[in-house]
């Protein structure tokens, strides 16, 4: 059996605004950070790269709820001294239309900056574009 060509994606994280930081304003409810959506992109999974800078004079904790919100199976808990700029996920993977989200010791003092690279499926007849009901093929990347 073969199997179609899988080509790397970079793109901005679904919860930021064009690549911007993502301000983690919630103690308690998490705040998006990245959805993996396999029926939009068609994405396998998503490889997440992410950095977490604490502007405030005391350290401070950041939780990512990893695709839930059970303890520990889903949760990544991280110290960020106060000031400093960590990276904090370096390619843990996320699929099955799952999210990850975020919470902080204080609110509005902990930012998230980062990438997705999806892994997609590469379109047989890549030199072709041309459009379905549900997504848009170009250069053998879908994406909508």
């Amino acid at each position: 059996m073969s199997y179609p060509e899988t080509k790397m994606v970079r793109q901005t994280l679904t919860g930021s605004d064009s690549g911007a930081s993502i301000k983690v304003n919630s103690t308690s409810t998490g705040v998006e950070i990245h959805t993996h959506d396999a029926s939009l992109n068609q994405s396998l999974f998503d490889e997440l790269h992410l950095w977490a800078y604490n502007s405030d004079s005391s350290a401070r904790t950041l939780t990512l709820q990893w695709g839930g919100t059970t303890s520990p199976d889903n949760l990544i808990v991280i110290s960020i001294a106060a000031g400093s700029f960590l990276k904090v996920v370096d390619g843990i993977h996320i699929s099955g239309n799952l999210d990850v989200k975020a919470v902080a010791s204080a609110a509005n003092v902990v930012m998230v900056y980062g990438y997705a690279l999806s892994y997609v499926k590469e379109h047989p007849n890549k030199e072709s574009d041309y459009a379905s009901d549900e997504s848009v093929y170009y250069n053998g990347y879908t994406q909508r």
